[in-house]
Protein backbone atom coordinates (compact mmCIF):
# COMPACT_ATOMS: atom_id res chain seq x y z
CA UNK A 1 0.00 0.00 0.00
CA UNK A 2 1.47 3.39 -0.93
CA UNK A 3 -1.08 5.79 -0.53
CA UNK A 4 -3.97 6.30 1.23
CA UNK A 5 -7.07 8.98 1.01
CA UNK A 6 -9.03 10.11 4.11
CA UNK A 7 -11.52 12.19 3.96
CA UNK A 8 -12.06 13.10 7.53
CA UNK A 9 -10.17 11.92 10.79
CA UNK A 10 -11.26 10.35 13.88
CA UNK A 11 -12.71 13.22 16.28
CA UNK A 12 -12.23 10.81 19.11
CA UNK A 13 -9.10 12.98 20.47
CA UNK A 14 -8.03 9.86 21.94
CA UNK A 15 -7.30 8.21 18.84
CA UNK A 16 -7.66 11.65 16.30
CA UNK A 17 -4.62 10.98 13.60
CA UNK A 18 -2.64 8.62 15.46
CA UNK A 19 -3.36 5.68 12.75
CA UNK A 20 -2.59 8.30 9.67
CA UNK A 21 0.65 9.13 11.83
CA UNK A 22 1.40 5.48 11.98
CA UNK A 23 0.81 5.24 8.17
CA UNK A 24 3.43 8.23 6.94
CA UNK A 25 5.98 6.25 9.98
CA UNK A 26 6.07 3.20 7.45
CA UNK A 27 6.64 5.41 4.59
CA UNK A 28 2.69 5.55 3.40
CA UNK A 29 1.85 8.72 1.76
CA UNK A 30 -1.36 9.85 3.31
CA UNK A 31 -3.96 12.75 1.74
CA UNK A 32 -6.31 14.43 3.96
CA UNK A 33 -9.16 16.35 3.75
CA UNK A 34 -10.79 14.95 0.14
CA UNK A 35 -14.54 15.92 0.17
CA UNK A 36 -14.56 16.18 3.94
CA UNK A 37 -17.50 18.54 4.80
CA UNK A 38 -19.55 15.59 3.18
CA UNK A 39 -17.93 13.04 5.14
CA UNK A 40 -18.72 14.90 8.26
CA UNK A 41 -22.08 15.12 7.24
CA UNK A 42 -22.38 11.49 6.57
CA UNK A 43 -21.47 10.62 10.47
CA UNK A 44 -22.77 14.22 12.09
CA UNK A 45 -24.55 11.89 14.64
CA UNK A 46 -21.38 10.32 15.55
CA UNK A 47 -18.87 13.23 15.34
CA UNK A 48 -21.27 15.29 18.13
CA UNK A 49 -21.77 12.13 20.02
CA UNK A 50 -18.00 11.76 20.58
CA UNK A 51 -16.76 14.59 21.12
CA UNK A 52 -19.98 16.14 23.40
CA UNK A 53 -20.89 12.45 24.88
CA UNK A 54 -24.38 14.30 24.12
CA UNK A 55 -26.92 12.75 21.23
CA UNK A 56 -27.82 14.98 17.85
CA UNK A 57 -31.18 15.77 18.12
CA UNK A 58 -33.07 15.50 15.01
CA UNK A 59 -36.22 17.10 15.43
CA UNK A 60 -39.28 16.13 12.92
CA UNK A 61 -42.38 17.88 12.30
CA UNK A 62 -45.66 17.55 10.46
CA UNK A 63 -47.71 20.32 9.85
CA UNK A 64 -50.29 22.60 7.24
CA UNK A 65 -48.72 25.10 5.44
CA UNK A 66 -50.29 27.68 8.31
CA UNK A 67 -47.97 25.61 10.80
CA UNK A 68 -50.62 23.60 12.56
CA UNK A 69 -49.65 19.94 13.55
CA UNK A 70 -53.27 19.30 14.79
CA UNK A 71 -57.01 20.57 14.23
CA UNK A 72 -58.64 22.95 17.34
CA UNK A 73 -60.41 19.38 18.13
CA UNK A 74 -57.05 17.72 18.52
CA UNK A 75 -57.70 15.28 15.30
CA UNK A 76 -54.42 15.09 13.16
CA UNK A 77 -54.78 11.64 11.22
CA UNK A 78 -53.31 12.59 8.81
CA UNK A 79 -51.53 15.39 7.76
CA UNK A 80 -49.56 14.19 5.61
CA UNK A 81 -49.03 11.36 2.87
CA UNK A 82 -48.08 7.96 2.46
CA UNK A 83 -45.06 8.42 1.04
CA UNK A 84 -43.75 11.37 3.68
CA UNK A 85 -44.67 8.90 6.72
CA UNK A 86 -42.88 6.56 5.16
CA UNK A 87 -39.78 7.94 5.49
CA UNK A 88 -40.02 9.05 8.68
CA UNK A 89 -39.94 5.44 9.69
CA UNK A 90 -37.03 5.69 7.95
CA UNK A 91 -35.63 8.42 9.89
CA UNK A 92 -36.92 6.32 13.10
CA UNK A 93 -34.56 3.10 11.60
CA UNK A 94 -31.59 5.82 11.37
CA UNK A 95 -31.55 6.95 14.99
CA UNK A 96 -30.82 5.48 18.21
CA UNK A 97 -33.09 6.38 20.36
CA UNK A 98 -36.91 8.58 19.61
CA UNK A 99 -38.26 11.52 22.08
CA UNK A 100 -41.91 12.50 22.65
CA UNK A 101 -43.61 13.78 25.27
CA UNK A 102 -46.29 12.84 27.94
CA UNK A 103 -49.20 14.87 26.02
CA UNK A 104 -48.45 12.76 22.66
CA UNK A 105 -48.50 9.05 24.67
CA UNK A 106 -51.92 9.86 26.67
CA UNK A 107 -53.12 11.40 23.27
CA UNK A 108 -52.24 8.74 20.90
CA UNK A 109 -50.97 6.08 23.25
CA UNK A 110 -48.20 5.25 19.92
CA UNK A 111 -45.70 2.72 19.35
CA UNK A 112 -43.08 4.69 18.26
CA UNK A 113 -41.53 1.40 16.71
CA UNK A 114 -40.33 1.06 12.92
CA UNK A 115 -42.64 0.06 10.10
CA UNK A 116 -41.05 -0.35 6.63
CA UNK A 117 -41.29 -2.70 3.85
CA UNK A 118 -38.31 -4.47 5.36
CA UNK A 119 -36.74 -5.33 8.70
CA UNK A 120 -36.07 -1.94 10.56
CA UNK A 121 -34.87 -1.30 13.60
CA UNK A 122 -36.66 -0.37 16.43
CA UNK A 123 -35.37 3.06 18.25
CA UNK A 124 -34.59 3.18 22.36
CA UNK A 125 -38.47 5.16 23.21
CA UNK A 126 -38.20 8.09 25.67
CA UNK A 127 -40.64 9.72 27.17
CA UNK A 128 -40.41 13.20 28.56
CA UNK A 129 -42.79 12.95 32.13
CA UNK A 130 -42.34 14.91 34.74
CA UNK A 131 -44.89 13.51 37.13
CA UNK A 132 -44.61 9.98 35.86
CA UNK A 133 -48.30 10.25 34.04
CA UNK A 134 -47.67 7.41 31.81
CA UNK A 135 -49.68 4.90 32.32
CA UNK A 136 -48.83 1.31 32.81
CA UNK A 137 -51.13 -0.28 30.13
CA UNK A 138 -49.41 1.98 27.26
CA UNK A 139 -48.38 0.44 24.17
CA UNK A 140 -44.81 1.32 24.69
CA UNK A 141 -44.75 0.40 28.13
CA UNK A 142 -46.11 -3.27 27.19
CA UNK A 143 -45.08 -4.27 23.68
CA UNK A 144 -41.74 -4.93 24.57
CA UNK A 145 -40.88 -4.38 20.86
CA UNK A 146 -37.76 -1.86 22.09
CA UNK A 147 -36.45 -0.54 25.30
CA UNK A 148 -38.42 2.52 27.04
CA UNK A 149 -37.05 4.99 29.06
CA UNK A 150 -38.90 7.80 30.69
CA UNK A 151 -36.99 10.84 31.85
CA UNK A 152 -38.92 12.74 34.84
CA UNK A 153 -38.10 14.80 37.79
CA UNK A 154 -37.49 14.23 41.75
CA UNK A 155 -40.58 15.82 42.80
CA UNK A 156 -42.14 12.34 40.93
CA UNK A 157 -44.27 10.22 43.48
CA UNK A 158 -42.29 6.86 44.12
CA UNK A 159 -44.79 4.45 43.62
CA UNK A 160 -45.37 5.69 40.07
CA UNK A 161 -41.69 4.93 39.63
CA UNK A 162 -41.92 2.15 41.25
CA UNK A 163 -44.82 0.46 38.93
CA UNK A 164 -43.06 1.69 35.70
CA UNK A 165 -39.92 0.28 36.65
CA UNK A 166 -41.89 -3.53 37.05
CA UNK A 167 -42.72 -3.10 33.63
CA UNK A 168 -39.22 -3.07 32.96
CA UNK A 169 -39.03 0.79 31.68
CA UNK A 170 -36.17 2.75 32.83
CA UNK A 171 -37.09 5.94 34.69
CA UNK A 172 -34.05 8.54 35.22
CA UNK A 173 -34.37 11.89 36.80
CA UNK A 174 -33.73 14.46 35.37
CA UNK A 175 -33.58 17.95 37.68
CA UNK A 176 -35.45 18.91 40.64
CA UNK A 177 -38.40 19.70 38.76
CA UNK A 178 -41.12 20.97 38.33
CA UNK A 179 -40.31 20.73 34.96
CA UNK A 180 -38.45 17.98 33.18
CA UNK A 181 -34.18 19.77 32.75
CA UNK A 182 -34.06 18.96 29.08
CA UNK A 183 -30.07 19.93 29.06
CA UNK A 184 -29.30 17.18 31.74
CA UNK A 185 -31.69 15.26 29.91
CA UNK A 186 -29.39 14.78 26.83
CA UNK A 187 -26.41 14.44 29.31
CA UNK A 188 -27.97 11.00 30.70
CA UNK A 189 -29.05 10.15 27.40
CA UNK A 190 -25.28 10.14 25.96
CA UNK A 191 -24.50 7.75 29.76
CA UNK A 192 -26.91 5.27 28.21
CA UNK A 193 -24.61 5.37 24.89
CA UNK A 194 -27.40 6.94 22.79
CA UNK A 195 -25.65 8.89 20.24
CA UNK A 196 -28.82 9.96 17.97
CA UNK A 197 -32.12 11.09 19.15
CA UNK A 198 -34.81 11.92 16.78
CA UNK A 199 -37.89 14.17 18.16
CA UNK A 200 -41.46 13.63 17.72
CA UNK A 201 -43.23 15.93 20.27
CA UNK A 202 -46.02 18.41 20.42
CA UNK A 203 -45.39 22.45 20.13
CA UNK A 204 -44.16 22.42 23.47
CA UNK A 205 -41.91 19.98 23.34
CA UNK A 206 -40.56 21.21 20.17
CA UNK A 207 -40.56 25.24 21.62
CA UNK A 208 -38.99 23.94 24.86
CA UNK A 209 -36.07 22.36 23.37
CA UNK A 210 -35.48 25.02 20.31
CA UNK A 211 -35.51 27.55 22.80
CA UNK A 212 -32.61 25.73 24.88
CA UNK A 213 -30.76 25.29 21.80
CA UNK A 214 -30.43 21.98 22.13
CA UNK A 215 -31.68 20.81 18.38
CA UNK A 216 -29.03 20.09 15.98
CA UNK A 217 -31.12 19.59 12.81
CA UNK A 218 -35.20 20.16 12.04
CA UNK A 219 -36.62 17.96 9.03
CA UNK A 220 -40.13 19.84 8.58
CA UNK A 221 -42.73 18.55 6.50
CA UNK A 222 -45.28 20.34 4.99
CA UNK A 223 -49.21 19.65 3.61
CA UNK A 224 -50.76 21.34 1.06
CA UNK A 225 -53.55 22.10 3.39
CA UNK A 226 -54.79 25.00 5.76
CA UNK A 227 -56.41 24.14 8.77
CA UNK A 228 -56.91 27.50 10.64
CA UNK A 229 -57.99 27.16 14.35
CA UNK A 230 -56.70 30.15 16.00
CA UNK A 231 -54.85 29.29 19.31
CA UNK A 232 -56.86 26.57 20.09
CA UNK A 233 -55.21 24.71 16.94
CA UNK A 234 -51.53 23.58 18.09
CA UNK A 235 -48.38 24.75 15.67
CA UNK A 236 -45.29 23.16 15.31
CA UNK A 237 -43.37 25.55 17.60
CA UNK A 238 -44.49 26.83 20.94
CA UNK A 239 -42.56 28.93 22.83
CA UNK A 240 -42.40 32.42 24.53
CA UNK A 241 -40.29 33.25 21.44
CA UNK A 242 -37.92 36.52 20.37
CA UNK A 243 -38.69 40.38 20.13
CA UNK A 244 -37.51 40.96 16.78
CA UNK A 245 -37.23 38.96 13.74
CA UNK A 246 -33.45 39.52 13.30
CA UNK A 247 -32.96 36.87 16.69
CA UNK A 248 -35.01 34.46 15.29
CA UNK A 249 -33.65 31.49 14.99
CA UNK A 250 -32.79 30.43 11.37
CA UNK A 251 -31.38 27.29 8.97
CA UNK A 252 -28.75 27.16 7.00
CA UNK A 253 -27.72 24.25 4.40
CA UNK A 254 -30.90 24.04 3.70
CA UNK A 255 -32.63 21.40 1.53
CA UNK A 256 -35.99 20.94 0.27
CA UNK A 257 -37.27 17.32 -1.21
CA UNK A 258 -41.07 16.32 -2.25
CA UNK A 259 -43.08 13.19 -1.12
CA UNK A 260 -45.24 13.09 -3.72
CA UNK A 261 -47.63 16.68 -2.86
CA UNK A 262 -45.93 17.14 0.78
CA UNK A 263 -42.18 19.12 0.74
CA UNK A 264 -39.83 17.97 3.14
CA UNK A 265 -37.37 20.65 4.47
CA UNK A 266 -34.19 20.25 5.92
CA UNK A 267 -32.18 22.46 7.97
CA UNK A 268 -29.55 23.37 10.32
CA UNK A 269 -30.42 25.67 13.22
CA UNK A 270 -28.03 28.28 13.94
CA UNK A 271 -28.59 29.92 17.42
CA UNK A 272 -27.05 33.45 18.45
CA UNK A 273 -25.22 32.86 21.79
CA UNK A 274 -24.40 35.79 21.93
CA UNK A 275 -20.96 37.95 21.75
CA UNK A 276 -17.82 36.35 22.92
CA UNK A 277 -19.81 32.26 23.35
CA UNK A 278 -18.59 31.59 20.00
CA UNK A 279 -17.50 27.31 20.15
CA UNK A 280 -13.99 25.98 18.59
CA UNK A 281 -12.93 22.39 18.65
CA UNK A 282 -9.15 23.66 19.35
CA UNK A 283 -8.13 21.87 15.70
CA UNK A 284 -6.28 24.34 13.93
CA UNK A 285 -7.46 24.90 10.04
CA UNK A 286 -3.97 26.79 9.33
CA UNK A 287 -1.04 29.02 9.96
CA UNK A 288 -1.83 32.48 9.09
CA UNK A 289 0.66 35.33 9.30
CA UNK A 290 0.05 38.39 10.69
CA UNK A 291 0.68 41.47 8.45
CA UNK A 292 -0.06 44.24 9.92
CA UNK A 293 -0.21 45.55 13.67
CA UNK A 294 -2.23 48.97 13.78
CA UNK A 295 -3.42 51.04 17.50
CA UNK A 296 -6.45 52.02 17.90
CA UNK A 297 -5.91 53.92 21.31
CA UNK A 298 -4.57 51.18 23.59
CA UNK A 299 -6.99 48.67 21.53
CA UNK A 300 -4.98 47.33 18.31
CA UNK A 301 -5.87 45.95 15.13
CA UNK A 302 -4.78 43.25 13.70
CA UNK A 303 -4.67 42.13 9.24
CA UNK A 304 -3.81 38.23 9.64
CA UNK A 305 -3.00 36.83 6.23
CA UNK A 306 -4.83 33.46 5.50
CA UNK A 307 -6.34 31.17 2.49
CA UNK A 308 -8.17 28.09 3.78
CA UNK A 309 -10.20 30.14 6.82
CA UNK A 310 -11.28 32.87 4.12
CA UNK A 311 -13.29 30.43 1.60
CA UNK A 312 -17.02 31.40 3.70
CA UNK A 313 -15.95 34.29 6.00
CA UNK A 314 -18.15 37.24 6.47
CA UNK A 315 -18.03 40.47 8.60
CA UNK A 316 -18.88 39.28 12.38
CA UNK A 317 -17.80 36.09 11.96
CA UNK A 318 -15.39 34.73 15.01
CA UNK A 319 -12.33 33.09 14.07
CA UNK A 320 -9.85 31.71 16.86
CA UNK A 321 -6.36 33.57 16.73
CA UNK A 322 -3.57 31.52 19.11
CA UNK A 323 -6.99 30.73 20.76
CA UNK A 324 -8.11 33.82 21.22
CA UNK A 325 -12.08 34.44 20.07
CA UNK A 326 -11.86 37.69 17.73
CA UNK A 327 -14.73 38.96 15.18
CA UNK A 328 -13.54 39.57 11.51
CA UNK A 329 -14.45 43.47 11.02
CA UNK A 330 -13.06 43.77 7.45
CA UNK A 331 -11.46 41.07 5.06
CA UNK A 332 -10.23 40.64 1.13
CA UNK A 333 -9.12 37.68 -1.33
CA UNK A 334 -6.14 36.85 0.94
CA UNK A 335 -6.53 38.49 4.31
CA UNK A 336 -9.05 39.67 6.83
CA UNK A 337 -9.07 42.19 10.25
CA UNK A 338 -10.09 41.97 13.95
CA UNK A 339 -10.00 44.28 16.78
CA UNK A 340 -8.16 43.24 19.91
CA UNK A 341 -9.62 44.55 23.22
CA UNK A 342 -7.36 45.96 25.78
CA UNK A 343 -8.64 43.60 28.07
CA UNK A 344 -7.65 40.29 25.91
CA UNK A 345 -4.24 42.10 25.74
CA UNK A 346 -3.85 41.85 29.45
CA UNK A 347 -4.84 38.27 29.57
CA UNK A 348 -3.57 36.81 26.33
CA UNK A 349 0.06 37.12 24.22
CA UNK A 350 -1.10 38.52 21.39
CA UNK A 351 0.82 41.56 22.50
CA UNK A 352 3.68 39.84 21.64
CA UNK A 353 3.13 39.23 18.46
CA UNK A 354 5.03 41.33 15.41
CA UNK A 355 4.35 41.57 12.05
CA UNK A 356 5.52 38.21 9.96
CA UNK A 357 4.11 36.17 13.30
CA UNK A 358 2.91 32.72 12.49
CA UNK A 359 -0.56 31.89 14.44
CA UNK A 360 -2.89 29.38 15.00
CA UNK A 361 -6.48 30.17 12.99
CA UNK A 362 -9.55 28.47 13.08
CA UNK A 363 -13.08 29.42 12.18
CA UNK A 364 -16.01 28.60 14.99
CA UNK A 365 -17.84 25.64 14.74
CA UNK A 366 -20.96 24.89 12.90
CA UNK A 367 -23.34 21.80 13.82
CA UNK A 368 -22.54 19.47 10.72
CA UNK A 369 -19.35 21.04 9.74
CA UNK A 370 -16.07 20.76 11.43
CA UNK A 371 -16.05 18.76 14.89
CA UNK A 372 -13.44 17.24 16.65
CA UNK A 373 -10.88 17.70 19.72
CA UNK A 374 -12.48 19.28 22.81
CA UNK A 375 -14.89 22.03 22.87
CA UNK A 376 -13.14 25.61 23.84
CA UNK A 377 -14.87 29.17 23.79
CA UNK A 378 -12.16 31.40 22.51
CA UNK A 379 -11.34 32.81 26.09
CA UNK A 380 -8.28 32.60 27.59
CA UNK A 381 -7.71 31.64 31.46
CA UNK A 382 -4.20 32.08 31.79
CA UNK A 383 -0.92 32.73 30.11
CA UNK A 384 2.05 29.90 30.70
CA UNK A 385 5.71 29.39 30.11
CA UNK A 386 7.16 26.53 28.33
CA UNK A 387 10.16 25.49 30.91
CA UNK A 388 11.13 22.48 29.59
CA UNK A 389 10.54 20.92 25.90
CA UNK A 390 11.91 17.06 25.39
CA UNK A 391 11.86 14.29 22.30
CA UNK A 392 10.40 11.48 23.15
CA UNK A 393 9.44 8.53 20.89
CA UNK A 394 7.09 9.82 17.94
CA UNK A 395 6.14 12.90 20.62
CA UNK A 396 7.39 16.01 21.67
CA UNK A 397 6.63 16.97 25.48
CA UNK A 398 6.12 20.41 26.93
CA UNK A 399 6.16 21.65 30.34
CA UNK A 400 4.39 24.46 30.87
CA UNK A 401 4.35 26.84 33.83
CA UNK A 402 0.82 29.09 33.87
CA UNK A 403 1.33 32.70 34.91
CA UNK A 404 -1.72 32.28 36.83
CA UNK A 405 -1.04 29.08 39.33
CA UNK A 406 -5.12 29.27 40.86
CA UNK A 407 -5.93 27.17 37.54
CA UNK A 408 -3.86 24.64 38.57
CA UNK A 409 -6.51 23.25 40.31
CA UNK A 410 -8.68 22.64 37.65
CA UNK A 411 -5.90 20.95 35.42
CA UNK A 412 -6.15 16.69 36.18
CA UNK A 413 -3.98 13.99 34.12
CA UNK A 414 -5.98 12.75 30.90
CA UNK A 415 -8.18 15.97 31.00
CA UNK A 416 -8.72 18.39 28.23
CA UNK A 417 -6.51 22.10 27.44
CA UNK A 418 -6.04 24.41 24.99
CA UNK A 419 -2.31 25.80 24.15
CA UNK A 420 -2.92 28.73 21.76
CA UNK A 421 -5.95 27.07 20.51
CA UNK A 422 -4.65 23.67 20.15
CA UNK A 423 -6.67 20.64 21.47
CA UNK A 424 -4.41 18.96 23.98
CA UNK A 425 -4.67 16.06 26.78
CA UNK A 426 -2.76 16.85 29.53
CA UNK A 427 0.19 14.02 30.63
CA UNK A 428 0.26 15.04 33.94
CA UNK A 429 0.03 18.41 36.88
CA UNK A 430 1.90 19.13 40.07
CA UNK A 431 1.75 22.43 42.45
CA UNK A 432 3.51 24.58 40.06
CA UNK A 433 3.43 23.20 36.15
CA UNK A 434 1.52 20.72 33.47
CA UNK A 435 2.93 19.20 30.84
CA UNK A 436 1.04 17.98 27.08
CA UNK A 437 2.49 15.55 24.43
CA UNK A 438 2.01 16.44 21.12
CA UNK A 439 2.67 14.43 18.37
CA UNK A 440 4.61 15.17 15.17
CA UNK A 441 1.69 16.27 12.79
CA UNK A 442 0.49 18.36 15.27
CA UNK A 443 3.73 20.48 15.94
CA UNK A 444 4.05 20.43 11.77
CA UNK A 445 0.85 22.10 11.11
CA UNK A 446 0.46 24.52 14.46
CA UNK A 447 3.16 27.29 15.40
CA UNK A 448 4.27 25.20 18.39
CA UNK A 449 6.93 24.20 16.13
CA UNK A 450 8.35 27.80 16.65
CA UNK A 451 7.99 27.25 20.63
CA UNK A 452 11.38 26.86 22.49
CA UNK A 453 12.25 26.54 26.13
CA UNK A 454 12.76 29.84 28.05
CA UNK A 455 12.45 32.10 25.41
CA UNK A 456 10.23 35.58 26.01
CA UNK A 457 10.81 38.30 23.29
CA UNK A 458 10.08 37.90 19.30
CA UNK A 459 7.19 34.85 18.10
CA UNK A 460 8.77 32.41 15.93
CA UNK A 461 11.31 31.71 19.38
CA UNK A 462 9.41 32.69 22.50
CA UNK A 463 6.88 29.89 24.24
CA UNK A 464 4.14 32.12 26.24
CA UNK A 465 1.14 30.63 25.52
CA UNK A 466 -2.54 31.30 25.54
CA UNK A 467 -4.13 28.32 28.17
CA UNK A 468 -7.76 27.47 28.41
CA UNK A 469 -9.57 24.75 29.90
CA UNK A 470 -11.74 22.84 27.31
CA UNK A 471 -15.14 21.43 28.03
Amino acid sequence: MKRVVVAATDPNPLVAGSGLERLRAHGVEVTQGLLEREANLLNEAFIKFIVTRRPFVTLKAASTLDGKIAAKTGDSKWITNDASRSFVHTLRHRHQAILTGIGTVLADDPRLTTRLPVPGLNPTRVVVDSTLRSPPHAKLVRDGAAPTVVLTTERAPQELRRELEACGVTVIDCGPGPAVDLSAAMAKLGELEIGSLLVEGGGKLNGALLEQRLVDKLVLFFAPKIIGGGPLAPGSFDFTGFDRMAEAVRLERVTVESFGDDICLTGYPQYDLGEGSKMFTGIIEEIGTLRRIAKQGQAMVLTIGARRILEDVKLGDSISVNGVCLTVIAFDAHSFTVDVMPETFRRTNLERLATGSPVNLERAMAMNGRFGGHIVQGHVDSTGLITARTAEENAVVFRIAPRDTGILKYIIPHGSITIDGISLTVVDADEGSFSVSIIPHTLAETVLQHKKQGTKSIWNAMCWANISNAS
